[in-house]
């Protein structure tokens, strides 16, 4: 059977064959398909629809540090409320970004390595020749410092954002084998053909839980006899939910096809334990009673999600503080005039990590919490 692209219905052969992410990679999809769309197509809503997805859910790519295909997540460069400026690495990992600040004829200059202070100060040299780099070099002073700033960014979903969700639930449904002509609407709202509204934003709990929390990304085609609905419906980091009612008047046996995975460490539907789908729950709940998207309704999902990974991120300033420690207990003591522990080093130890993590949670504001 030939297969033909399901937005332009183009026939799909060697010459346009395209490798189409069921999810779109850049937040962290790994299922695809080289039968739903023709090159063409999966360009242009690669470029379009399922960049401005990308480019609006960049910060939480970045706060989850989503596992990719192809890449990582990109580095964003953000300005505090008091106007500091700062480089976020995957992870939501803060850094300084680097300055050089002259204050009566002497150089302050901050760097995130002593690679970077090096290179700054001999960029220096060639502008100011008095410069003793070695000297420099020197007196450098190591600091650790912690970010004592809340770190703003802004999430909403336009209409591009809300065509490409809707992709994601028409390349599952056509992935799976299902009657594209039933979904018609649907892709006419992707090509945006027409404005009419398809998809709609589901408030409630995730119907799927399991057994472990962690952030998924999830794709659903769920059928109901009892209700006589058809439902396409999709969740991105276990936050943003929507759904389409595919069939009002559905008359088969209620049944779902679901995929999911966890988009910190790619495992996938086949390395996932699922506990619940709860399908009568899922559709009391659904409901097109209002057209505008208010993310304010994912409050209480944005909220686990952000302390799950501020726990996740305490835990990693927790193990790098106590390896910080290690180290330069080895420093001090090295193992081979010291094979065992002593008192000294226990005693080291013990007020090493208790200074730093106390400085960690004083310049985190944690302390008293």
């Amino acid at each position: 059977m030939t297969d033909h692209c399901y937005l332009c219905g183009a026939e799909i052969n060697d010459e346009n064959i395209s490798k189409e992410h069921i999810i779109p990679n850049a937040i962290g999809g790994k299922l695809v398909s080289i039968k739903l769309l023709c090159n063409n197509c999966n360009i242009k809503t690669g470029d379009v629809i399922d960049f401005a997805l990308s480019k609006t859910l960049e910060p939480l790519c970045n706060l989850i540090n989503v596992k990719r295909d192809r890449g990582t997540p990109t580095s964003l460069k953000i300005t505090l409320q008091s106007g500091k400026k700062i480089i976020l690495r995957p992870g939501f990992k803060p850094e300084a970004v680097p300055n050089v600040e002259k204050l009566n004829n002497k150089f302050n200059i901050t760097a995130r390595n002593e690679n970077e202070a090096l290179e700054t100060l001999r960029h220096l040299q060639l502008k100011y020749p008095s410069i003793d780099v070695d000297n420099a070099m020197e007196n450098l002073q190591h600091q650790k410092k912690y970010l004592d700033e809340k770190i703003p960014f802004k999430l909403e979903l336009n209409d591009e954002c809300l065509r490409s969700l809707g992709k994601i639930i028409a390349n599952f449904y056509i992935y799976r084998g299902n009657d594209k002509e039933k979904i018609s609407e649907l892709i006419d709202f992707i090509k945006d053909d027409q404005k009419i509204k398809t998809l709609w934003q589901y408030t409630e709990d995730s119907p799927f839980t399991f057994n472990k929390y962690g952030v998924y990304n999830i794709v659903s085609i769920i059928g109901d006899r009892n209700t006589k609905k058809l439902v396409g419906f999709v969740e991105i980091f276990s936050t943003i939910k929507f759904f389409i009612i595919i069939n009002n008047n559905y008359d088969g046996e209620t049944f779902s096809q679901n995929y999911y995975y966890n988009v910190e460490t790619g495992a996938s539907d086949k390395d996932i334990i699922i506990k619940t789908v709860k399908k009568e729950k899922f559709f009391t709940n659904i409901s097109r009673d209002t057209y505008d998207i208010c993310l304010s309704n994912y409050e209480k999902s944005f909220n686990e999600l952000m302390n799950y990974c501020h726990k996740k991120s305490n835990d990693e300033a927790r193990f790098s503080i106590i390896s910080q420690s290690f180290d330069e207990c080895q420093r001090r003591f090295p193992p081979e005039k010291y094979p065992y522990f002593t008192d000294e080093m226990i005693e080291f130890l013990s007020k090493d990590v208790s200074e730093k993590f106390v400085s960690y949670l004083y310049e985190t504001k944690q302390l008293g919490q």
